[in-house]
């Protein structure tokens, strides 16, 4: 039986195990930045309804008002 070459030992203990993790771990941070961006996207989403409802229900408000005040003035 040959002794088993110095050279593959090296690749296989070290190169191997490397190359395994360098892959894991860009395969990790794919995964974990399209979570964040579609939690980003939702809450973003979230964000912009809530902010259109509560500005026009402002400007409503302050429409009204002034509408209010105008018609107090007229009579």
């Amino acid at each position: 039986m040959e002794i088993i070459d110095e050279e593959f030992f090296v690749i296989f203990l070290f190169k191997i195990p490397t190359y395994i993790f360098y892959f894991a771990n860009i395969v990790s941070q794919i995964i974990y930045n399209i979570f964040f961006l579609f939690i980003s996207y939702f809450f973003t989403c979230f964000h912009n309804f809530f902010d259109i409802f509560f500005s026009s229900s402002k400007s409503l408000n302050n429409l009204s008002n002034k509408n209010r005040k105008d018609l107090t003035l007229l009579s």
